[in-house]
């Protein structure tokens, strides 16, 4: 039986396929689904993507996790807001420019964890 955060890795990368080879060399390194080490690698995925011809990707992936975080359990609400945005705090100023990506509910959590 997989865990609800467990659950949205897999739903994750079903929906964007491109992803799969991150998941799988995840998963070699690990053995199984970790999944706040993996939203993290893809938090960094989509800093070193963002700004080429995969800007239409990242976008859709944030929508995704808006849309998730907002009808999300309190388990996948805390795995996107430690795991994603925690890790775009982590970035110098250019590569901050990602966060024009955030919808308005990731945003506000992003705010709260940076105290802006």
């Amino acid at each position: 039986m997989l865990y609800p955060s467990q659950e949205f890795v897999n739903n994750f990368v079903d929906k964007f396929l491109y992803l799969k080879p991150i998941l799988k060399e995840h998963i070699e390194d690990y053995d199984e689904i970790l999944p706040h080490v993996f939203l993290g690698e893809i938090a960094k995925w989509c800093v070193a993507n963002y700004k080429n011809s995969s800007q239409e990707n990242v976008q859709q992936i944030f929508e995704y996790i808006e849309q998730t975080f907002k009808n999300g359990g309190e388990e996948i609400q805390e795995l996107i807001s430690v795991s994603f945005l925690e890790n775009l705090s982590n970035q110098n100023e250019d590569e901050r420019k990602i966060l024009k990506y955030l919808g308005p509910e990731l945003l506000s959590e992003f705010k709260k964890i940076n105290k802006i």
